[in-house]
């Protein structure tokens, strides 16, 4: 397995086939990302996105969003799955260390992440990685 931080340069490299079927593992629903949509993903200044990749196969993407804070700097990992057939081979794990690494070398003061009560493994993989329940209350405003 390697793994690395993808930018729009390599974007044509990429299979997009293997982009958009992780999405779909990830999030149920289609995306198709085209090389410009995923170019433009990947341009954001804030952005630390890491592929994990088997024999020059895609199988696993997470990202690190920067947030400048007005009272500090912190992070969000957003995004992290490892495709079905590849999963509980440490895949997931190389990646939230690879990410949570990056957060240190940003001087970051902590990494939030989210992920649905229903994906239990997850959950405690999380919690494995040190990563501690908030008590507070999430809301969104559907636009």
């Amino acid at each position: 397995m390697q793994l690395r931080f993808l930018a729009t340069d390599q974007v044509d490299q990429l299979n997009l086939n293997q982009v958009n079927r992780l999405i779909y593992q990830l999030a149920g629903f289609e995306v198709n990302h085209t090389k410009k949509s995923f170019k433009k993903f990947l341009s954001q200044e804030n952005l630390y996105q890491v592929g994990a990749f088997v024999d020059n196969k895609l199988v696993g993407l997470a990202s690190l969003f920067v947030i400048g804070k007005i009272e500090y700097t912190t992070g969000l990992i957003e995004g992290v799955v490892v495709d079905k057939n590849h999963r509980r081979q440490g895949i997931g794990r190389a990646m939230m260390q690879t990410l949570i690494e990056k957060a240190k070398g940003l001087n970051l003061v902590f990494v939030d992440l989210t992920s649905n009560p229903t994906r239990v493994t997850a959950n405690k993989f999380y919690q494995k990685l040190g990563f501690k329940k908030r008590d507070t209350n999430v809301y969104r405003l559907k636009l």
